[in-house]
């Protein structure tokens, strides 16, 4: 399980597998928090994987064990986050 809170821009949360599926929870104050997966030798955006406001969501991943991480783009005030 991930969890904390952004308080900058380009923050990034830990790295993380995800076997098959993982429950998401944002709590936002202002910004941006995108999904990420590494994948090729580098971090790629996971489609439909983008939330400017607070949400309780499903992350699948169709590859287990792909490491992800959530990242702050853009930022305004804080952003509670939790995923597991």
């Amino acid at each position: 399980m991930s969890k904390g809170t952004f308080t900058a821009a380009d923050q990034t949360s830990g790295k993380f597998a995800i076997n098959t599926s993982a429950n998401l929870s944002l709590v936002f104050g202002d910004g941006t928090v995108k999904l990420q997966r590494y994948m090729n030798d580098d971090w790629r955006d996971v489609p439909d994987g983008e939330w400017s406001a607070s949400t309780e969501d499903i992350v699948y991943s169709g590859s287990p064990r792909t490491l992800h991480r959530l990242i702050c783009s853009s930022y305004t005030s804080d952003i509670e986050y939790e995923l597991g």
